[in-house]
């Protein structure tokens, strides 16, 4: 595990990119680290959008922090005046410094400028661009990841082909890749 990623809270509110992402971590193929005001985002945006209860949010955000202690980023709260980069996205690039994140993975790119970043060494990554990257590393085990997270899903249950045309639409390149992986294939049906 070489590496580390700050995952905002605009990658870890969609649940299956959430759960790709954290079963990457789970694998070890990368670290991953996150603050208390982005899980609270987190949690936020998934009681204001009916996607589940508070009682669920809160279950899932300590879940998360059972799972992964290691990842809650703290301390970084003087830093977020210094930071350059889009004002609402000070507390991330903070976090990140904090942490020694080498790459935050987040949808919105546009409030983490190279010049507020590089700084820092620190990159910026979509979640399917780091993804793809991660599967460039280690594509059967990002390969075996995604079958596994298939096979768990239960409710409601996902076939393979499914689970690859719902990524064609959040996380296209790393579809993609998945598609070049014989097994993947195979349990897709494809040829």
């Amino acid at each position: 595990m070489g590496w580390t990623a700050f995952l905002d809270a605009c990658v870890l509110y969609p649940m299956g990119t959430r759960d790709l992402l954290l079963r990457g971590a789970e694998a070890y193929l990368y670290q991953i680290c996150w603050s208390p005001s982005v899980l609270e985002e987190v949690r936020r945006s998934l009681v204001d959008r009916q996607r589940c209860t508070s009682a669920q949010a809160d279950g899932l955000i300590a879940e998360m922090t059972r799972a992964f202690p290691e990842a809650l980023v703290i301390g970084y709260e003087e830093l977020v005046s210094a930071m350059k980069n889009n004002e609402d996205d000070r507390h991330v690039l903070a976090a990140a410094v904090t942490a020694g994140a080498d790459v935050i993975v987040t949808d919105n790119p546009r409030h983490f400028p190279a010049s507020a970043c590089e700084p820092y060494s620190i990159e910026v990554q979509t979640a399917d661009d780091f993804l793809s990257y991660s599967f460039d590393l280690e594509p059967e085990q990002m390969g075996n990841t995604f079958l596994r997270q298939i096979d768990d899903l239960r409710k409601p249950a996902w076939d393979v082909g499914f689970a690859l045309a719902r990524l064609d639409e959040r996380l296209p390149s790393f579809a993609a890749k998945l598609r070049t992986l014989p097994r993947v294939r195979a349990a897709a049906g494809m040829p």
